[in-house]
């Protein structure tokens, strides 16, 4: 079962609030815990996740929660190129990626957003799980990995929070909203 620690939950959806966000992509939705927080946070916005495993959609109802479902590797959005979107989550998902590949959606995805969130664990070793090879960690993120974007970040060990603004106009900068 994909697990998503909720140390910062409440510091999560404050950003998720304040960026206003119309459009969302919810990338390795999991079992949908920031398609709930999406949904208390920004009642009126489009929810769209990113699910590689099918059975998770069908095991956590995740059509209940977003408008769209895309079932495929999150890797599959970079051929995309027209891909707009207010706001990325990558909850607890990054690090499921070899670094490589991590790095290429980043940098991917901050020309075609607003904001991108992002939650990982510190130092947190994981195989795959009940089968599930997706569930298996393939790399080690810290706060140099981000040194190319303008970042802001909340640390409650094991867990941090990285805000990233996004190239897309329109939006604050995220060190005044991750607070």
């Amino acid at each position: 079962m994909p697990y998503s620690g909720t140390l910062l939950d409440d510091v999560a959806e404050r950003f998720i609030a304040r960026t206003q966000a119309k459009t969302v992509l919810d990338i390795g939705a999991g079992a949908g815990k920031f398609g709930r927080i999406c949904a208390r946070a920004l009642p009126a916005a489009s929810l769209t996740a990113v699910e590689i495993e099918p059975n998770y959609v069908e095991k956590f109802h995740l059509w209940t929660l977003y408008g769209e479902v895309k079932v495929q590797p999150a890797l599959q959005l970079l051929d995309d190129i027209e891909m707009e979107v207010d706001l990325v989550i990558l909850g607890d998902v990054i690090e499921h990626h070899r670094k490589s590949e991590g790095l290429d959606l980043l940098h991917f995805l901050v020309y075609r957003s607003k904001y991108i969130l992002i939650q990982y664990p510190e130092r947190y070793r994981q195989n795959a799980l009940d089968g599930y090879r997706s569930e298996a960690h393939m790399s080690v993120w810290s706060l140099k990995d981000f040194a190319p974007f303008e970042y802001a970040v909340v640390t409650q060990s094991p867990l941090v929070l990285v805000a990233v603004n996004g190239y897309l106009p329109g939006g604050q900068p995220v060190g005044e909203m991750l607070v």
